[in-house]
């Protein structure tokens, strides 16, 4: 899972191990590689430095201030990019996870918006009724200005 909990892999079994992080068994986020040459997303290697001295998970060398570095290789980027996930909203499966973010926030039907106006928090309009006369109905009593 992610820590946005918005989408699973389809299949973790497929994913390679080169592209995991060794502190949270999952597929790089914000991947990050260290003066030692080790790699790991770059939230789950700040939450270990505050915690274990400043060490590298693998090898156990002292991690240097100017270091981490992001990682930058296309070729790399682009392998993470391509995992397949499966939306936890909506349930649709099959979607790049490099695309995952335009799915959010065009196609998918259970996405979470807010009335602008009121604050209130309901599904996209136009993908159910009761969203948009929920939001109008808040808005009651101010003139539309087109």
């Amino acid at each position: 899972m992610t820590s946005l909990n918005k989408y699973e892999y389809e299949n973790e079994q497929s994913i390679d191990k080169n592209l995991q992080c060794i502190i949270c068994n999952e597929p790089f986020i914000d991947p990050v590689v260290t003066a030692c040459h080790h790699s790991f997303c770059r939230q789950c290697l700040d939450k270990w430095l505050q915690n274990y001295n400043s060490t590298c998970p693998t090898c156990r060398e002292k991690i240097p201030r100017n270091s981490p570095t992001a990682i930058t290789l296309l070729s790399f980027l682009c392998m993470l990019n391509q995992i397949l996930v499966k939306c936890k909203l909506c349930g649709q499966s099959n979607i790049q996870r490099g695309n995952f973010q335009d799915h959010i926030d065009r196609n998918c039907s259970k996405t979470i918006d807010s009335c602008s106006s009121t604050n209130l928090w309901n599904e996209l309009p136009g993908k159910t009724e009761t969203s948009s006369s929920t939001c109008t109905s808040q808005l009651s009593g101010y003139e539309l200005i087109e």
